[in-house]
């Protein structure tokens, strides 16, 4: 009983562990402005995958862990990506705000600050000249699918991370009590 009521703990520690991470450190590092919801749903996410964890007591084949890692290593390689390719970091009276962008600008969209500027505009003076509210326009499907891709990696990666975690700590034997 002591084993199941420390598992729990644990288990429970480290859901909270990746909820409070969610909420603070990744969602100010890495989630842009417009997903600002995902630290709330990390939260969510982290909490359901410690339910799976507490109220499956079968231990997990290698092939399923060895399937979870692939996909935890996958999720965060995403996140890092989009965040290094497609993540534009704007200053705003002060402060510093991650906007998504997209893969594929639209020159219809962008032509009037094309004008405006120079035909070689950086993608950041493009964003200042169109306005942050612009982007999935500027942008159009490329921006929506970066989004997508965004949400997936994120919850993911947060979701495995969790249930991979409890899982070890589930399947960690009985510490002894000086007792031979």
């Amino acid at each position: 009983m002591d084993l199941i009521k420390r598992t729990r703990l644990l288990a429970t520690g480290v859901a909270t562990l990746a909820a409070a991470l969610s909420k603070t450190v990744l969602k100010k590092e890495l989630v842009p402005e417009q997903l600002r919801w995902l630290g709330d749903a990390g939260v969510l996410v982290a909490l359901a995958a410690l339910i799976v964890v507490m109220f499956t007591k079968v231990e997990m084949r290698r092939k399923c862990r060895i399937g979870l890692l692939i996909i935890l290593l996958t999720t965060l390689t995403g996140i890092i990506t989009l965040r290094a390719t497609l993540v534009e970091q704007l200053q705003y009276d002060g402060k510093d705000y991650l906007y998504l962008v997209g893969w594929e600008l639209s020159a219809k969209a962008a032509k009037p600050c094309t004008d405006k500027l120079s035909q070689s505009i950086s993608r950041h003076d493009l964003i200042r000249c169109a306005g942050v509210a612009n982007i999935p326009m500027l942008y159009n499907s490329s921006f929506h699918s970066a989004s997508v891709l965004y949400v997936f990696c994120y919850l993911g990666f947060l979701g495995v991370f969790v249930i991979l975690v409890g899982k070890k700590t589930q399947s960690q034997p009985p510490e002894s009590h000086g007792t031979k």
